[in-house]
């Protein structure tokens, strides 16, 4: 029940569910309420799921979340975590240049993992990671291109062979590729398969990482002869 006191004096009566148009986020998700919402358009008719069904579930905010990440572009991400994160996050921002030097490479190194598109020759391909720095760890980074091309190119030296002037992130990648390849062993295949948008197995999921890395590198200068 909603009135008005003001000039002209109203009063509007309606069903909760029958007005709650979509979910707004301020400290955490909640309804956007609309008194004038046509009928079928409420987000109980987006996420196909009646108000009574989904409130009584253990974790009401998922079905939601599910709708709205399948509405995404590419780069845009949801920035509220919902109740099935077990990850806390810090009140503190951080600047990038405020890192240690390992800090700074292990989020290369999960960046490598968990966006294989920043091997490509995308515009857009640091998008996803500038956006996961900030929501999931509380790092913003001003230029995130220079974290993966500071130094520039270099030579690279493997299995007895001798590669010239090689993009600096793929010299990133083979000095750190131990680290890599551990941290990866460590990340669950559930997790890997949301942020590649790929099915992927515990067991297959180290081949399928060198396979999804080869694919974005193919158009990269350098890169091919490796």
């Amino acid at each position: 029940l909603f009135g008005k006191l003001g000039k002209p004096i109203e009063f509007r009566c309606r069903s909760y569910e029958s007005c709650l148009s979509e979910v707004v986020v301020t400290h955490s998700p909640r309804y956007l309420i609309d008194m004038n919402l046509e009928e079928g358009k409420t987000i109980f008719d987006k996420i196909n799921m009646p108000y009574d069904k989904l409130r009584q579930k253990k974790n009401p905010i998922k079905p939601i979340t599910d709708y709205y990440k399948s509405k995404l572009k590419s780069g845009q991400d949801l920035w509220w975590i919902d109740q099935e994160s077990e990850k806390s996050n810090n009140f503190v921002i951080n600047i990038w240049n405020n890192l240690s030097n390992t800090e700074k490479i292990l989020y290369v190194s999960r960046a490598m993992i968990l966006f294989p598109e920043i091997f490509s020759r995308r515009q857009d391909k640091y998008n996803r990671f500038a956006i996961w720095l900030v929501k999931n760890e509380g790092v913003v980074c001003p230029n995130v291109r220079d974290a993966f091309t500071t130094k520039g190119r270099a030579d690279i030296f493997l299995k007895n062979k001798s590669y010239k002037n090689v993009p600096r992130i793929f010299v990133n990648l083979f000095e750190n590729i131990d680290s890599i390849i551990k941290i990866l062993s460590n990340t669950s295949a559930i997790e890997l398969t949301e942020y590649w948008n790929k099915k992927t197995t515990e067991r297959k999921k180290i081949r399928d990482w060198i396979e999804i890395v080869a694919v974005n590198s193919k158009s990269v200068e350098k890169a091919l002869s490796i």
